[in-house]
């Protein structure tokens, strides 16, 4: 699991990382699957992955 970085601190590579590991596991998921792994990002790690997709999704710098 990628660390949670300090606030102004290395948050564009930790939201890149975090979301390509989360579309590298998603990518051969069906949907049933997919759902599943979505319900577990939001429960066990609210702080970590979620806010690593926000991050990058916000900073769209691709």
């Amino acid at each position: 699991m990628i660390d949670k970085p300090d606030i102004c601190k290395n948050t564009e590579l930790y939201g890149y990382m975090t979301k390509w590991e989360y579309e590298d596991v998603a990518e051969g998921m069906n949907e049933v699957e997919l759902e599943a792994l979505n319900r577990l990002v939001t429960c066990a790690y609210k702080e970590g992955v979620r806010d690593g997709i926000f991050i990058a999704e916000e900073l769209n710098t691709k």
